[in-house]
């Protein structure tokens, strides 16, 4: 192929270049040089692309009108009978497809059949490379086929908002969200050596049940050879030969106003040249602007290279100082100095996310202090009680630790010691201000076993799960039904929330108070519920310590149960204290010295403490107020 007209290439960079003239010019750039410095003079002299231009990402299909849907060219590939054109880019042509197989909507993306075989080359590799992963915030790839020599690949069908369409500037704690589930994501393709190299708002996705979803891998390179220190693992692959020099084209890759100071140089690509992108866009949603919003045209590119980026705490000084030194440093210049991975960064992110459910649980014993007797007394402290519940922070903190790596934690202990208000008032109000992570909205359920679990079981579900609630007991004594119940259940489905959060309280009812029968379908079906990991539900049960061998032989339940165990002790030392002192100290009143210390001596159950001091707070009362 002769050398890009200047007109062809200036049509190129806006995005005006028809199919299939624009993957044979994509495919030309790889193999000469002088035409990727013509590219990028251009890049830095034409206004970037309209952020709101629907993406080329293979899977956004907008609810297009039947007057606005283009015709499809081919009515059907294979299996899949195509309904409307919904995007087109460089890399292909995306469409909106039925797969009659299956009978399911999905995106359907071509490549035309006139291009070139290194421009086909580079259409299955982007398949490959995003085949290669698998995670809740990567598009998913159905499969990969050719149909009459024309390549083409089959993703998931992802319904929702681009990150573009997001109100701007956005609340914080939202951005820390979406910033979190970005980052999993990108590590997981980072962990499979794929680099996306256009990371920006169009390209990033909030799916229906409020998840983050990576999408348009078309400029994605296979980083085979990255150095150790880069966090890319070397996952050799069965790839051709022209592999190199399809994916190392250091020019053009991306889109200007997101694209790191290398990709500008035309360096090759790294994990940090990803999470300047993120970093970008982390930015832009924070204040409404990216951080070199005030340059254009041939300003642009000399800025990102020359300038260091403004301190985001300059334009949004709200921001907490940990959200913006991670934001910071993600868009640094050197690449050295951002974030060593976008693991790191994940972790980092989610930590400071969890802080902050700690952080609205302190702020609760604030603004929604008990009015009343702050003591539980002879009930355990339940989810509104999280105000004035005390003394267990390291115990939630090691709680959510384990929630976020396992679906299911078993806490068990002796009578006495505090199990049920842990869970009711400790984990599940944390999980229910984020402490997990991710956008998801958790939803938390309780149901305590008693006499017939199943319908308990069935009562807890009602409002949960689709279909008539008079049918659950059937479905859940059906083994496919009950297949599609628990699938739909661990999904996380709709009535407004994402993800759920079951509390079984007193799981040793299983064994002590049950029908035996039905103790033992309650067992076998918790089993199934947790045996596989899901992002959208976690199970805490509590148990007495003295049943859990017997829990632990019910049917299902060993092999589940033996790694989730988590001991509850009774609390000592200054943990106690604080549950004797603070809920007190919550409505203006005081325990004196010596009732302090008398009630610490004597280390009673906490159930029995708490009756204790419900039963001495009406006299605080009037000793503060000066009565007799």
């Amino acid at each position: 192929m002769e050398h890009l007209a200047e007109q062809r290439a200036l049509d190129l960079v806006a995005g005006r270049l028809p199919e299939p003239a624009a993957s044979d010019a994509h495919a030309h750039l790889d193999t000469c040089d002088e035409c990727r410095a013509l590219i990028a003079q251009l890049i830095r002299t034409e206004p970037p692309l309209d952020e709101a231009t629907p993406p080329d990402a293979g899977v956004t299909v907008p609810e297009l009108p039947a007057g606005r849907r283009s015709r499809p060219p081919l009515e059907r590939v294979d299996e899949y009978q195509l309904l409307a054109l919904v995007g087109r880019g460089g890399m292909g042509t995306v469409y909106l497809a039925r797969d009659t197989l299956l009978d399911r909507d999905v995106a359907l993306k071509l490549i035309p059949r006139a291009s070139s075989e290194l421009a086909r080359q580079r259409f299955l590799i982007e398949a490959r490379a995003v085949a290669r992963i698998r995670h809740p915030n990567v598009v998913v790839v159905h499969r990969v086929g050719m149909a009459n020599e024309q390549p083409y690949i089959v993703y998931d069908l992802v319904r929702g908002r681009t990150f573009g369409e997001l109100p701007r500037p956005a609340p914080w704690p939202k951005v820390l969200e979406l910033a979190v589930g970005a980052t999993r994501g990108l590590a997981a393709a980072h962990a499979c050596s794929v680099l996306h190299r256009d990371i920006k708002p169009a390209n990033m996705m909030l799916d229906e049940q409020g998840d983050v979803v990576l999408v348009d891998f078309g400029l994605a390179k296979l980083a085979l050879d990255a150095e150790p220190d880069g966090q890319l693992p070397d996952a050799p692959l069965e790839l051709p030969d022209l592999e190199t020099s399809i994916t190392n084209t250091g020019i053009a890759m991306g889109t200007p106003r997101y694209m790191a100071p290398e990709a500008w140089r035309g360096a090759a690509a790294t994990p940090q040249t990803d999470l300047y992108s993120l970093g970008v866009v982390l930015f832009e949603l924070l204040t409404g602007d990216t951080p070199f919003g005030s340059y254009g045209g041939d300003t642009l590119a000399g800025a990102v290279v020359e300038l260091d980026p403004p301190a985001i705490a300059s334009v949004a000084p709200w921001l907490p100082p940990e959200l913006a030194r991670l934001v910071d440093a993600c868009i640094a210049r050197e690449p050295v100095r951002r974030p060593a991975s976008a693991a790191a960064l994940g972790d980092a992110l989610e930590a400071l996310q969890r802080g902050r459910a700690f952080d609205l649980l302190e702020r609760d014993r604030v603004v929604a202090a008990p009015a009343g007797n702050p003591y539980a007394g002879a009930r355990c402290y339940e989810f509104g009680d999280h105000a004035a519940f005390f003394g267990r922070r390291d115990e939630l903190r090691a709680l959510i630790e384990q929630l976020r790596e396992r679906p299911f934690v078993a806490l068990a202990g002796a009578a006495g010691t505090g199990k049920s208000s842990l869970a009711r008032a400790g984990v599940l109000p944390l999980i229910y201000r984020g402490a997990l992570g991710g956008a998801r909205r958790w939803v938390p359920i309780e149901l305590v076993p008693g006499e017939h679990p199943l319908a308990a079981l069935t009562a807890a579900l009602a409002h949960h799960v689709d279909g008539d609630p008079a049918t659950i007991p059937a479905r859940l004594a059906d083994d496919a039904t009950r297949a599609q119940l628990i699938a739909r259940f661990r999904g996380g489905c709709g009535h407004g929330c994402t993800a759920h959060v079951l509390l079984l309280d007193q799981l040793e009812q299983l064994v002590t108070t049950s029908d035996r029968d039905e103790a033992a379908a309650f067992a076998r079906l918790l089993g199934e519920l947790v045996a596989v990991p899901s992002h959208s539900l976690r199970v805490i049960a509590t148990l007495d310590a003295a049943h859990l061998l017997a829990v632990a032989a019910l049917p299902g339940l060993g092999p589940v149960i033996a790694p989730a165990v988590y001991l509850v002790l009774p609390p000592r030392d200054a943990a106690l204290h604080d549950i004797i002192v603070e809920p007190a100290r919550l409505t203006g009143r005081a325990l004196d010295d010596a009732t302090v210390r008398a009630l610490l001596a004597e280390q009673l159950p906490l159930g029995e403490l708490s009756q204790r001091l419900a039963a001495l707070w009406p006299r605080l009362s009037a000793s503060v107020s000066g009565a007799a």
